[in-house]
């Protein structure tokens, strides 16, 4: 298998958590990121994500970021029947290679690029997944595939572009994996 690593994704369109492109293209701030010409990203720790409608459940520090792995998409495109589904379509705000939710701990740190972050949670399914996939019941199909995905916090910012490696620098293995919190859930 190859190295972890970022995936270029299709930057237009949904992305919940705290990455809110501008309007007006790709070049512009955003509440916890800018994103350069060079398609890279300036990973910054944030107090809140004030461009998120229900910091209950959305953004705030410890949801800074949502990764989703690219490994999933094959899996949803036959389960679904359909051939539309870009990197993004999840809401992720890093569509990875080689960080799958059985293998990745809550807590794990990692060097994304730059910057270091730390796994938070896995992403619990919500009404916006629904939307999204023009789906009413989605959200139970994604709970039933245990394909989350997790958030990550920001430790040390940094810049983030898409084929940038990713280096586990610390784990615990006494720690759940993603997927078995998600499945706690």
């Amino acid at each position: 298998m190859d190295e972890p690593h970022c995936v270029p994704a299709n930057v237009e369109g949904w992305f919940p958590a705290c990455l809110i492109l501008p309007s007006d293209g790709l070049n512009g701030n955003a509440d916890f990121a800018v994103l350069t010409c060079d398609g890279s990203f300036q990973f910054v720790a944030i107090p809140s994500c004030s461009g998120q409608a229900d910091l209950r459940v959305h953004g705030g520090p410890d949801q800074a970021a949502y990764v989703y792995p690219v490994e999933h998409y094959d899996y949803w495109k036959e389960l679904l029947q359909r051939d539309d589904l870009d990197y993004g379509q999840f809401g992720e705000n890093f569509t990875t290679a080689g960080l799958l939710e059985n293998e990745v701990r809550i807590g794990d740190v990692f060097r994304f690029g730059k910057a270091i972050v730390q796994v938070t949670t896995p992403r619990e399914p919500c009404g916006k997944l629904d939307m999204k996939m023009d789906d009413p019941h989605f959200k139970r199909k994604f709970k039933a595939s245990d394909r989350s995905g997790f958030y990550l916090r920001v430790l040390q910012e940094g810049e983030v572009g898409a084929g940038d490696g990713i280096e586990l620098i610390e784990s615990d293995s006494q720690q759940m994996t993603v997927e078995e919190m998600f499945q706690g859930l």
